[in-house]
């Protein structure tokens, strides 16, 4: 009868698993404790080979990779004001600009490619005072008519 008091001590350790296998009572390559050691044997050596790096000489991988949910992986506008999904609207930034853009610290309003702006009493008309120094990658002037 196998008893497991005498053989393993706590805590389990590899040394305690060790000195199990040595033991010539448990020595015979038949029967359950035999079964049982390889059993063990073959767990841990699984449990331990998902422990190990991954990659080529344990070196980070040099690659973003960005997942996206099923549902959101078809980009149906280069509008960023008419896509729903954050990680399109994040893409369609480089290749779009605002008028204004907000402050990730404070929260605020800021100026984008509007130097400023004007609201109406009534907050009902806005008014943008576009920069001067931008052009769009034709060389087209950035203006209102643009707008």
């Amino acid at each position: 009868m196998l008893d497991l008091k005498r053989t393993f001590h706590a805590p389990y350790t590899a040394f305690n698993f060790l000195k199990w296998i040595r033991d010539p009572e448990h020595s015979a390559m038949t029967g359950r404790p035999f079964l049982s050691r390889l059993l063990f044997a073959a767990v841990t050596a699984i449990t331990l080979l998902g422990c190990s790096p991954s990659g080529q000489d344990g070196q980070a991988a040099k690659t973003l990779k960005v997942a996206f949910f099923r549902d959101n992986t078809t980009l149906v506008s280069v509008d960023p004001f008419q896509v729903y999904w954050l990680e399109h609207r994040v893409v369609l930034r480089n290749i779009a600009e605002s008028l204004t853009d907000q402050d990730p610290q404070t929260g605020k309003i800021i100026p984008w490619l509007a130097e400023r702006w004007e609201i109406s009493d009534n907050a009902l008309e806005y008014t943008f005072h576009l920069r001067k120094d931008v052009t769009f990658s034709n060389g087209t002037r950035f203006d209102a008519q643009a707008v």
